[in-house]
């Protein structure tokens, strides 16, 4: 770099992410498999943390994956396999909300399919920085004829943990999760096919994003990071029922 230049370009914007296992291990240039660090010569041993692989040791050493010097080697990756999933200590608070959210009978969040299926789309626009349409399908409901009651599922999705006064409400939600139907019993809209609706509108929106030229998980300003905190930060609440929404069990608090 010429110092004696002006640089004409500036940064923009800057976000931080964490890689995932395959990016991790594409990137490695050596897995530590070996918990010795020095050999009785105190030479750094093979697999260890101080694998020559991952740059020079001492100030005569070579490295063996750039062949550069003490002071020309930038350092190089190395992973470790882990024998079972461990939980990264700055995920643990949303983790843990996460299991407590989670139905230990059904093994799904304790939400109904209509709210999954909201929370599920807003997220996935929100990864393109559509904001607007994220709140637009956060006001979709069950179609139904004109002048019927809202369905239980989207009055319940507010609820906070510890809200048991839904049980008037359990026949209606039991009606709804099958179908929505006039006096004449002529279908309106069931839940799967709310949630193709939404699904499909979902896909339209990212594919109308994509065609302009939006890429997924760029930085698209404060608005997109101000919806998805919030939206993380109600789903987080929402998920912590003592009912579960799928299967109506009762759930004991973590």
């Amino acid at each position: 770099m010429d110092i004696t230049r002006a640089i004409t370009s500036y940064v923009k914007s800057a976000s931080f992410s964490f890689l995932t296992a395959d990016e991790v291990r594409s990137i490695s240039v050596k897995q530590i498999v070996n918990p010795v660090l020095l050999d009785n010569a105190n030479a750094p041993t093979e697999g260890g943390l101080y694998d020559p692989a991952l740059g020079p040791m001492r100030p005569d050493d070579i490295c063996r994956t750039c062949h550069q010097n003490h002071f020309d080697c930038p350092g190089h990756f190395g992973h470790m396999e882990l024998p079972s999933p461990v939980f990264h200590p700055l995920f643990m608070n949303h983790a843990y909300s996460l299991l407590r959210g989670t139905c230990v009978f059904c093994h799904h969040f304790k939400i109904s399919r209509v709210a999954m299926a909201k929370y599920t789309a807003q997220f996935q626009l929100l990864d393109y920085g559509l904001v607007d349409e994220a709140q637009a399908i956060a006001k979709e409901q069950l179609k139904r004829p004109l002048g019927a009651a809202p369905a239980a599922d989207d009055a319940a999705e507010g609820d906070d943990e510890g809200d048991d006064d839904a049980d008037a409400e359990d026949d209606d939600e039991d009606k709804t999760e099958h179908a929505a139907v006039r006096a004449d019993n002529v279908p309106i809209e069931t839940v799967d096919e709310f949630v193709k609706r939404i699904a499909a509108t979902a896909r339209d929106h990212i594919r109308g994003a994509i065609r302009r030229g939006v890429k997924k998980g760029a930085d698209h300003g404060s608005a997109e990071y101000a919806a998805r905190r919030d939206l993380r930060n109600v789903f987080l609440k929402d998920i912590l029922r003592r009912r579960c929404e799928r299967c109506q069990a009762y759930v004991a608090p973590h």
